[in-house]
């Protein structure tokens, strides 16, 4: 997670333990707040992984002309 994310979390929770209601409060408006200010890079607790083309799917896919 990121640093800035992680600190504002941090100060919201004052020290919860981490499976309380309290800090799931304060991840949620740390995310809400760092989500805000970063839109193209926005915490989401997922991680996307593109799916890898073969040689050839990806040789067809710059190849193909566009209908």
């Amino acid at each position: 997670m990121p640093k800035p994310y992680e600190s504002m979390r941090d100060e919201f929770a004052e020290g919860a333990p981490v499976d309380s209601p309290k800090y799931d409060a304060a991840q949620s408006k740390a995310a809400a707040i760092y989500n805000s200010k970063h839109k193209k890079h926005p915490v989401t607790g997922k991680h996307k992984k593109k799916a890898k083309l073969s040689s050839s799917e990806a040789a067809e896919s710059l190849f193909k002309k566009k209908e």
